[in-house]
């Protein structure tokens, strides 16, 4: 661990089983580590690894299921019009709009609103 601590953040952000994440005995810290990289630098993943991420992504802001804790397509496109029904500011909706459509498309699902 105290390698860890020390070491250059590009070092920490490494990923395989030969770099100092690979060497944490404790799964539950490797698997946290993997997840910090994957969403705040996923430019260090290899591509293998970026295409599970972009995967998961995808599979859950598809989710069909009405009730995860997370925002899925059809629940962000349920809350903008309930939004737009109560008389919400239209330039800001507009501007959540454009904010889901781009980080949506960006994990590869095609969106309509």
């Amino acid at each position: 661990m105290e390698r860890l601590r020390n070491s250059p953040l590009r070092l920490k952000l490494v990923l395989s089983d030969s770099t100092l994440l690979g060497e944490v005995q404790d799964e539950r810290i490797q698997q946290l580590g993997r997840r910090l990289v994957a969403f705040n630098a996923r430019h260090l993943l290899d591509d293998k690894y970026q295409n599970v991420v972009q995967e998961y992504l995808a599979d859950k802001w598809s989710a069909g299921e009405a009730d995860v804790r997370w925002a899925t397509i059809a629940s962000v496109h349920a809350k903008l019009s309930e939004l737009e029904k109560e008389g919400f500011d239209e330039s800001l909706l507009e501007e959540m709009r454009t904010f889901y459509r781009n980080r949506i498309k960006a994990q590869g699902c095609s969106v309509d609103f």
